[in-house]
């Protein structure tokens, strides 16, 4: 009997800290994400590697939610035929990245950075050194394990 009731007291700490976890984590994006949004009229929002959703929940957000106009392109529209004729008058990029994604977002940050576009990085990994040397600080946030 002893160790069912002990096994339930662990199970409810351990769910409360994981709760805990989970709520500084959304505390830590949306304050990235307010700070970054401030001001802007135009936001776009991207993907790299296989996580769209968080990408398709911030713009459909912001389009109903708040008075900036926002839209959603993946990595590879955004690169070749967004961005280069944008020419950073317009956008803020916020990207999405996905551990499997780490080529797209160096290309795509390289593309950015070339046409002068403010962006900023979510990502739930420590990115890899050679990436992490493109960005600046804090227009970063990782918010996995390793982050």
């Amino acid at each position: 009997m002893r160790d069912v009731v002990g096994s339930d007291i662990l199970e409810g700490s351990v769910s409360e800290l994981v709760s805990e976890i989970r709520n500084e984590v959304i505390g830590v994006v949306s304050d990235f994400l307010k700070a970054f949004l401030n001001g802007k009229t135009h936001v776009l929002a991207t993907y790299t590697g296989s996580y769209s959703s968080p990408a398709i929940y911030l713009t459909l957000s912001l389009r109903t939610l708040s008075k900036t106009s926002s839209a959603l392109f993946n990595a590879q529209e955004l690169m070749y035929y967004i961005a280069p004729y944008d020419e950073g008058r317009e956008a803020a990029v916020i990207i999405f990245n996905s551990p499997d994604g780490l080529g797209e977002l160096s290309m795509l940050i390289d593309q950015l950075r070339c046409t002068g576009h403010e962006y900023a990085v979510v990502t739930p990994i420590k990115l890899p050194r050679i990436v992490y040397e493109r960005v600046r600080k804090e227009h970063v946030v990782e918010v996995g394990e390793d982050g």
